[in-house]
């Protein structure tokens, strides 16, 4: 099997290419930049890599993805880019996944199905992390409901090992994508119907097993709301949102950085360059030397129900507990693996339904788990108040 990662030269993609060359596939590593390509090349160190420089912006953009002949596109570019890159694949005749669509872009991509069916490709909307195996943790615990009334979507980590520089801020993932998540009105379902509420509003109490322990969490824009509500609705879902547990530094940072206007997407022209703060922001951030492993740690992400079966009140806890590998932090390798394992299901015809789907709709729990378990995510459930069982 062969797979284009697009963005392929970016700090959250790597994970993706390592996953794919452990299974075996073969790997494109395909972004704008020749000389980071080149680098990403050389670090693999396969000879199952190759190197093409792609450039989203360009006319022939769509000739560019039908010349790699790859069975699969892993879209790991700014989630912003999603509504050019989908289209394109589609175009192409390549299958699609991405890491998620931050709620607004999403909701585009949903409408992109008659398209997709029609041209016989198969497009998997955010199949990271959360969204991801988010997803897929809501879509087992749902299988022991009649009706669900509630979801709740919870993430948390903790630091074991910090081993950063502390003279430079590296954020956890693209700072464009942490800003919008820090700072966008975040959307509930509230009563069946879709509300937003206030960026880093009131502040909830999260209570983890150690190492975690009781965290500090809030609302956050998330693309889990954007299909979940359709997708269960069939079971009367009224309620559902997201909670993250940011490091309260990362909060202190993206707030401090937004009252000087450096959050400002507003373009202004500085000696005849047109650029907003944010992306200034975004090229500084390209420019920070990251270490050579990440800060060692775990994450957990949690899904809670609430509903009937068989006329009695249930309540289901999902989640998974992943660990840190390839010396890349819990968070990226919960975020590129998922990615890596549905491409390779598609690649090997185990997901062949074409159309626009949420993971929830069309990937198969267990066998999912059971692939996670491979890469140190364990994954377990709870039933009332049985003992915790263990389902991979």
């Amino acid at each position: 099997m062969r797979i284009l990662v697009l963005g392929g030269a970016g700090a959250m993609a790597e994970v993706i290419e390592r996953d794919l060359l452990e299974s075996g596939a073969e790997v494109i590593v395909a972004d704008r930049d020749p000389k980071r390509v080149e680098q990403r090349v050389k670090l693999l160190k396969s000879r199952k890599v190759t190197g093409k420089v792609v450039d989203i912006k360009a006319k022939d953009f769509v000739r560019q993805l039908k010349s790699a002949k790859a069975d699969v596109l892993i879209n790991s570019t700014w989630y912003e880019l999603n509504m050019i890159v989908m289209p394109a694949a589609i175009e192409a005749g390549l299958h699609y996944i991405d890491l998620g669509g931050l709620y607004w872009k999403t909701l585009e991509q949903r409408k992109l199905q008659k398209q997709a069916k029609a041209a016989g490709v198969i497009c998997i909307l955010g199949m990271g992390s959360t969204p991801g195996i988010m997803n897929v943790l809501a879509a087992h615990g749902a299988q022991h409901f009649d009706t669900i009334r509630k979801i709740e979507l919870r993430c948390a980590g903790a630091v074991l090992e910090r081993v950063l520089p502390s003279k430079y801020f590296v954020p956890p993932y693209a700072i464009k994508t942490v800003i919008d998540e820090v700072l966008m009105p975040p959307p509930v379902l509230r009563n069946g119907k879709i509300v937003m509420e206030k960026p880093i509003g009131t502040p909830l109490s999260l209570q983890f097993d150690k190492p975690i322990g009781k965290v500090t969490g809030y609302y956050t824009i998330h693309s889990e709301v954007a299909t979940m509500p359709e997708v269960f609705r069939n079971k009367g879902l009224k309620e559902i949102d997201f909670a993250y547990a940011y490091d309260p530094e990362l909060i202190k940072i993206i707030t401090a950085l937004s009252r000087i206007g450096m959050t400002s997407k507003e373009k202004l022209k500085i000696d005849g360059c047109e650029i907003s703060p944010y992306d200034f922001l975004a090229e500084v951030d390209k420019r920070i030397p990251r270490p050579e492993k990440d800060t060692r740690d775990i994450e957990v992400l949690r899904v809670d129900l609430w509903g009937t079966y068989k006329g009695k009140k249930r309540f289901v806890r999902v989640e998974d507990i992943a660990h840190y590998l390839w010396n890349k932090s819990a968070g990226s390798v919960e975020t590129g693996v998922p990615a890596s394992i549905i491409a390779q299901w598609i690649a090997a015809g185990k997901i062949s339904k074409p159309g626009v789907w949420a993971p929830e709709e069309i990937v198969d729990p267990l066998p999912f788990f059971r692939e996670l378990k491979k890469r140190k995510i364990d994954v377990y459930e709870q039933i009332n108040n049985s003992p915790r069982k263990k389902l991979n």
